[in-house]
């Protein structure tokens, strides 16, 4: 392992994922992102958009946009990101991933660095990952609180706790690590984050969190439902944490008590936002998603049933 982190804004590379983005919101994420890193890799996951996502990005210096013409998931996208910022030659100390609706606050990068040096050298130089948080610390609600009491993170002082795995934007990731580990693209999509910590952990490297809020992110779609807004993720996005999550789980590399706080709360929502018709819908994706979960059947899968209620039958395009 690499000695110490480089501080400074200059040691820092980024890969933003996209599929069939807000493109104004978009160049306004990455004109703050240009301003935390040297260099920016765009891999658009095959936008229908894309001619007019290249003609916005190119006037922007120091980012290059790779465009795929389909979508492989976010797992290959972000290996294929790795490797082309080893490509351009940034000559970067770590790797910053970010999802197209994540926006850095200004100076968030330099904070964590700097703050990251004040731990003790053995502690930095353990640390593959170091994940930014959108929103403050909280005691968990619901069954996120069994998750907690399976496993409490470790207080490293100086606002850093270790965690046993991270979303996977905002994190800053050593890149020698990137390099040496890839994302499991297998997984198309959806648990790729805990798969990824998970190995790390068991290399011998440990994943950290800085509890100072640096970023803005949004968890899922935000649904309003009888006057309550709720966090939802569709009835596509909840196959694949069924099935993957499972997968995970068997390979002894997610928590059970995570497992089941992912599986009850998302299904919940799901339910709670599309009501009873849904329900047969939503065992049908639950009962697919654990089947090909236990059977190792991964990748890209097109169900009829992952369409939303309402939209025609089909196979609808993953994101």
């Amino acid at each position: 392992m690499s000695a110490g982190a480089n501080i400074g804004t200059r040691s820092v590379a980024a890969v933003v994922v996209t599929h069939e983005p807000d493109i104004d919101a978009l160049v306004s994420a990455l004109l703050e992102t240009s301003r935390q890193a040297i260099g920016i890799v765009v891999v658009d996951n095959g936008s229908q958009s894309q001619v007019r996502l290249m003609h916005h990005l190119e006037p922007l210096a120091g980012v290059v946009l790779v465009r795929l013409d389909e979508n492989r998931g976010i797992a290959a996208a972000l290996n294929l990101g790795v490797r082309r910022l080893a490509a351009e030659g940034y000559g970067h100390s770590w790797v910053l991933t970010l999802d197209q609706d994540t926006v850095l606050h200004p100076g968030a990068i330099n904070t964590l660095l700097g703050s990251l040096e004040l731990l003790d050298a053995s502690t930095r130089e353990d640390c593959a990952v170091v994940g930014l948080r959108h929103k403050p610390v909280k005691v968990p609600r619901g069954p996120w609180r069994w998750v907690v009491r399976d496993h409490r993170d470790r207080d490293l002082g100086h606002g850093f706790r270790e965690r046993r795995f991270l979303i996977t934007s905002g994190n800053l990731v050593r890149r020698e690590v990137a390099e040496a580990v890839p994302y499991e693209e297998k997984l198309f999509m959806d648990q790729v984050d805990h798969a990824f910590c998970a190995t790390v952990r068991t290399r011998g490297w440990s994943v950290l969190e800085y509890s100072g809020v640096l970023m803005d992110h949004e968890m899922g779609k935000s649904v309003e439902v009888r006057g309550t807004v709720r966090q939802y993720e569709t009835g596509q996005r909840l196959y694949y944490i069924a099935r993957n999550s499972t997968f995970l789980v068997l390979r002894r590399q997610l928590p059970v008590s995570a497992y089941a706080a992912q599986l009850l709360s998302w299904s919940w929502a799901y339910a709670a936002v599309n009501g009873p018709s849904a329900v047969p819908r939503e065992m049908a994706i639950l009962l697919a998603g654990l089947g090909d979960g236990i059977l190792r059947r991964l990748g890209q899968r097109r169900y009829w049933f992952l369409a939303e209620p309402g939209e025609r039958r089909g196979a609808p395009r993953a994101t």
